[in-house]
């Protein structure tokens, strides 16, 4: 009989411990090195510290912090790997190459089971505080936060797309567990957890609004912690994901009639990305330098001259007017620095261009991620109006985005025009391959480089298995109840 594997995943299970972070109100500090018991969460500092561990974790450069929104870009047309260092973003590029062995992949989910953990950590002390305001707005959080990991969970592994009949993640909500080898929750069953968690956030969260925190009534800042509206923009996310237009529009008329947030126009477009706390964030997740100790940060990735490995393809460059903001170059453009490197050392890329916009900081790696924008919203608004027959109220929406960035005005809102305006105002942000998922579209061919061969060609075509990522073996191995996804090695254990 083979010796059992314990997985980071089931380590946590088994012993009820959990790593925790020290941080101020506002940031994501190191993390300290002791480990925390259930019962030794006894005071409201120690809960937040609990919650801060969540954050942490989803910072970190397996989930948020870089793989999280570069996976999304480099399986669409969006990106390509420039072979500048890390070869692993070939694998994800060229799809064909993914096997449950990769060693991100049980990184990523091991990251997302992680913050799981602290989150129910959190949520199993509900009652513990019942006088604390503060208290219950980290519970709120906390399940905000684990409908957002579970809900990452299903878009990265669930095989909806993909044509397996094994689909579902486990959906872990018991801390300290009962449950130590949990098996896939059905999809239906995923759903309804879902909006169970975020409906629960949305209900502790309602009196946390960004107007009262700028009147002094809650010293924490909404923007950097998932709040009353994030949580409405993860319900409306979640919404379009299972195609129930109405629930978006609930959601997306809560964050609107807020008067909160604002499109950004075209003269504040490209400065803001140098910025904090803008007028059209939702929630970002705040970075300091010590949090990204050790990391490659975003920035880094997308143009860092030493590490900077993921590029435009021309293909998306293209998509853009002369006079749309979002494809000039200070936004994608050639990464001189990196050129000049690369040819002194007579290591010529096949491709010099490069995301200067989104994410500019390599230096000290501190741009805080934005999660959730403005923008977005309006076109998940344009997009659940489109679904539910209002195609002038749609256009309307659409346009708001089109004439803020100076690109051409739609002239009717269609599935394409959806499409392309998410993709030319969220690229780099992670959201492409789950838009083409979601419109059971396959990757176009044309995002191709010519001359580059067969190694740089994305092979994703829609209902195959290149439109999931397979469960990593470790896990498998070591938890019996896992069934690997129909394609992929271990696939009916």
């Amino acid at each position: 009989m083979k010796n059992r594997i314990i997985t980071p995943l089931l380590a946590l299970l088994a012993t009820a411990t959990l790593l925790f972070s020290s941080c101020g109100k506002d940031s994501l500090e190191f993390p300290l090195s002791g480990k925390l018991k259930y019962e030794d969460i006894n005071t409201v500092e120690v809960l937040n510290s609990v919650l801060y561990s969540a954050y942490r974790f989803i910072a970190t450069d397996s989930y948020y912090g870089r793989y999280m929104v570069v996976l999304g870009e480099l399986r669409s047309e969006n990106c390509m790997a420039n072979l500048n260092a890390m070869l692993m973003y070939m694998e994800y590029n060229a799809g064909k190459y993914i096997v449950p062995e990769n060693y991100d992949i049980l990184n990523i989910w091991t990251n997302m089971y992680k913050a799981i953990a602290a989150t129910n950590a959190v949520i199993a002390h509900e009652t513990a505080f019942p006088d604390s305001k503060e208290a219950e707005l980290m519970v709120g959080q906390a399940y905000g936060l684990r409908a957002l990991v579970h809900y990452d969970l299903l878009r990265l592994f669930g095989a909806e797309h993909s044509g397996s009949a094994v689909t579902g993640i486990p959906y872990v909500t018991v801390y300290p567990p009962t449950n130590l080898t949990p098996a896939r929750t059905p999809v239906d069953e995923v759903k309804t957890k879902l909006f169970a968690d975020v409906d629960k956030a949305i209900a502790l969260l309602k009196s946390w609004t960004n107007e009262e925190a700028a009147q002094g009534k809650n010293a924490m800042l909404p923007q950097v912690h998932l709040n009353y509206y994030a949580a409405h923009v993860l319900r409306a996310r979640m919404a379009l994901w299972f195609g129930d237009w109405a629930k978006a529009l609930e959601s997306i008329k809560v964050v609107e009639d807020s008067h909160q947030f604002r499109i950004l126009s075209k003269d504040e477009f490209v400065a803001s990305w140098k910025k904090k706390l803008n007028p059209n964030s939702i929630f970002e997740l705040a970075i300091t330098a010590a949090a990204m100790t050790n990391t490659l940060s975003l920035a880094q990735t997308y143009h860092d001259p030493d590490f900077g490995a993921v590029a435009p393809t021309p293909y998306l460059k293209n998509l853009f007017e002369p006079s749309d903001v979002r494809g000039g170059k200070n936004m994608i453009g050639e990464n001189v620095e990196q050129r000049l490197r690369k040819e002194k050392a007579n290591e010529p890329l096949n491709t010099y261009l490069a995301n200067l916009g989104k994410y500019p900081d390599h230096k000290t790696n501190t741009d805080n991620i934005v999660l959730m924008r403005y923008e977005e919203v309006v076109l998940m608004k344009a997009e659940a109006l489109f679904r539910t027959g209002d195609l002038a109220g749609a256009l309307t929406a659409l346009n708001s985005i089109a004439a803020a960035r100076g690109a051409t005005l739609h002239t009717a809102a269609t599935e394409d025009a959806i499409l392309l305006e998410r993709q030319k105002e969220l690229c780099f942000e992670g959201f492409r391959f789950d838009d083409l998922a979601r419109f059971k579209r396959s990757v176009d061919a044309k995002c191709e480089v010519e001359g580059t061969g067969d190694f740089y060609k994305l092979p994703y075509k829609y209902g195959t298995k290149q439109y999931t990522l397979p469960l990593p073996m470790e896990e498998l191995l070591a938890n019996p109840s896992l069934v690997q996804t129909d394609g992929f090695a271990g696939a009916g254990r």
